[in-house]
């Protein structure tokens, strides 16, 4: 079977439908792993998959943040 990796970043509206495909591939007999900020790693472990930190490193709770790093300019301000 296939090695996957599944990668989001954002809120559990995009976290979640991430990691319930991840799980369903795993049934299927896929190797998957799920990258994502430090907030998601329990999520992802808690479903079986693998975890992968990647940046940026951040509070999915800090509503200031979430809205800049979807800005499309300032998003290069908050994300190095």
């Amino acid at each position: 079977m296939a090695k996957i990796l599944i990668t989001s970043i954002g809120t559990l509206g995009d976290i979640n439908p991430a990691i319930a495909l991840g799980k369903r591939l795993k049934t299927q007999g896929h190797q998957v792993g799920f990258a994502s900020c430090e907030a998601y790693k329990k999520a992802a472990l808690e479903a079986g998959l693998d975890f992968h930190l990647v940046r940026p490193s951040y509070d999915p709770r800090d509503e200031e943040l979430c809205r800049a790093i979807m800005h499309p300019i300032k998003t290069l301000l908050n994300v190095h």
